[in-house]
């Protein structure tokens, strides 16, 4: 009866210890858990494209984004708030993406971020209807690399400039959020340049009036040099013709993005030929549109309503000297 007793008792503590140890496994889980994914505000995760379309002859792309954003769902569940959207830059040389998983917005950094943050640049090499993968750039790392303690506190625009692209950055030591500095980094070379030509300069832009987009569809950013549009707004457009465009923007995930850059001289034109191809042949994308007086043929104002009128006052050359494209 003793032994039987004895027995039991073993079991019985054996049974205890194996609770204990799953009982201390999983709280040793969770609290890895919330030590790995607490602390975040900014994800986007990271995405590549999968399938593209060069169209309106190289001014414009459509592409789908394969997003990788495995770990929303746990920083959602460790944070109270999760920022999962950002603006992209816009090039005319590249399709540009910003990946980021970061504890607070970069210009609210102040101190080193953990090993597992990340803020990266994903870049599509545009090649005539092709686009070609580089490796992507670890802002975080190349901004310190050229500058001991410093990071980037916003990207900026894309220049053109002695025939690179270069991406605008605004740095700043970690512990100092006013000292901020622009420097420009380097598409082509992947380095960070001082630019002393167009550092301060501001351009005067012509102006298309966008109006009544979203009744046909159209979602874009606050630029319109990316947007998203509903499949079935697009019956009767010309891009309703291009059955692979029509295939990758019936795709969640999917956008159509301006190649263009702050200083290109025909970003008129090449807003123009991507819209039009998502929009009804009478729409009138120059409708009460304006030419400022800075890059007329004659040194007035010009609003304009038509291609021709655009062309007859829109001096190029004028554009392309007080663009430092020449230089």
């Amino acid at each position: 009866m003793k032994k039987t007793n004895k027995k039991w008792l073993n079991r019985l503590l054996l049974f205890v210890s194996v609770l204990g140890l799953i009982g201390g496994s999983l709280f040793l889980y969770q609290w890895y858990l919330s030590e790995k994914y607490t602390g975040y505000q900014y994800y986007t995760g990271k995405a590549k494209i999968d399938s593209y379309q060069i169209i309106a002859d190289g001014k414009g792309a459509v592409v789908h984004w394969d997003v990788d954003q495995s770990e929303e769902t746990e920083l959602r569940k460790y944070n109270k708030q999760l920022f999962t959207e950002w603006r992209n830059p816009t090039s005319q040389n590249y399709i540009l993406r910003d990946n980021m998983k970061l504890p607070k917005h970069p210009s609210a950094i102040y101190e080193p971020v953990r090993r597992d943050a990340y803020w990266t640049l994903s870049l599509y090499k545009v090649e005539g209807d092709r686009l070609k993968e580089d490796p992507e750039i670890d802002l975080l790392a190349t901004v310190d690399e050229y500058k001991k303690g410093y990071i980037a506190s916003y990207i900026g625009l894309v220049y053109s400039y002695k025939g690179n692209d270069l991406l605008a950055l605004y740095i700043r030591p970690l512990e100092n959020h006013e000292k901020k500095k622009k420097v420009f980094l380097n598409l082509q070379t992947r380095k960070i340049e001082e630019v002393k030509a167009i550092e301060n300069i501001q351009f005067p832009y012509s102006t298309i009036k966008f109006s009544n987009l979203s009744d046909f569809g159209i979602k874009s950013d606050v630029f319109g040099f990316y947007f998203a549009i509903k499949p079935g707004e697009m019956v009767d457009t010309p891009i309703s013709k291009d059955k692979n465009a029509m295939n990758i923007l019936e795709k969640e995930n999917s956008q159509v993005v301006i190649l263009t850059n702050e200083n290109s001289f025909d970003t008129v034109d090449r807003i123009v030929s991507v819209y039009s191809k998502f929009l009804p042949n009478d729409y009138n994308l120059y409708r009460d549109s304006k030419i400022p007086k800075e890059l007329s043929t004659d040194g007035q104002d010009h609003a304009f309503s038509s291609k021709e009128e655009f062309d007859k006052y829109f001096d190029v050359e004028k554009v392309k000297n007080l663009y430092h494209l020449n230089d």
